[in-house]
């Protein structure tokens, strides 16, 4: 159960949240389970926050600091985060679809299983994260910085990248179908198994014909660089087959 008094500062506002957070000598705080919903907590002080399954749907958390804050299976569906600061944050099996992470600082956090349906991650600082069996189905990541990212398994259905950094980024399995990945850059990264049926492809750079003979399928693919289409037909034409 939350903690009441905590749960009170919190729907107070940022000021006397952030005075009484510096007053406690930053203590863990305890929302568990608490219905946060609306709340407004702009430039919050929220290190170390562990609202394990709170509901903060629509919370306004913009330019937040939730450096290494525990947050798994929080409902955080639709929560206005943007420009806030969740590097090192555990978000695993947590649910954002909807949200708004516009240039969000997210490195090194830990998003696997998180659910990211339809949330905006333009331009969102992403490096070295753990998307592990995400769920990004319609997924907003135009120009993304994704390097380095384990997207093992990651749903990426729909997803929108373009102009994403995927360098080295690790997408064995992921599931790309129609996702649109139009001059996105994917140096070195492993597409081992995965999905891009009815992908856009258009402008993608660094993409290797090595790269490509270990995907699942390229079935409708779109804007393929005509030289790779060659290749790819030469030599892995089931790749272009249905799956």
């Amino acid at each position: 159960m939350a903690n009441p008094d905590h749960v009170a500062f919190f729907k107070k506002g940022t000021d006397e949240w952030n005075e009484w957070r510096g007053r406690s000598g930053f203590i863990t705080v305890d929302l568990e389970g608490a219905h946060l919903e609306g709340a407004h907590l702009e430039g919050g002080e929220l290190r170390g926050f562990d609202p394990t399954g709170a509901h903060s749907h629509e919370a306004h958390l913009q330019k937040t600091n939730l450096k290494k804050a525990h947050l798994e299976g929080a409902h955080l569906e639709g929560a206005h985060l943007e420009g806030s600061d969740l590097e090192g944050a555990h978000l695993e099996r947590a649910n954002l679809d909807g949200a708004n992470l516009k240039k969000t600082h997210l490195q090194g956090a830990h998003l696997t299983e998180a659910y990211f349906t339809r949330a905006h991650l333009e331009r969102a600082h992403l490096e070295g994260t753990h998307l592990t069996g995400a769920h990004l189905t319609e997924a907003h990541l135009t120009e993304a910085h994704l390097e380095g990212v384990n997207l093992t398994g990651a749903n990426l259905t729909g997803a929108r990248l373009k102009g994403a950094h995927l360098k080295r980024a690790d997408l064995t399995g992921a599931n790309l179908t129609e996702a649109d990945l139009t001059e996105a850059d994917l140096q070195e990264a492993n597409l081992e198994e995965a999905w891009f049926e009815e992908a856009r492809l258009q402008g993608v750079k660094n993409l290797t014909i090595n790269q490509l003979s270990t995907v699942k399928t390229l079935y409708n693919v779109v804007g393929l660089d005509s030289n790779l289409l060659k290749q790819v037909q030469d030599n892995y034409p089931h790749l272009l087959g249905k799956p």
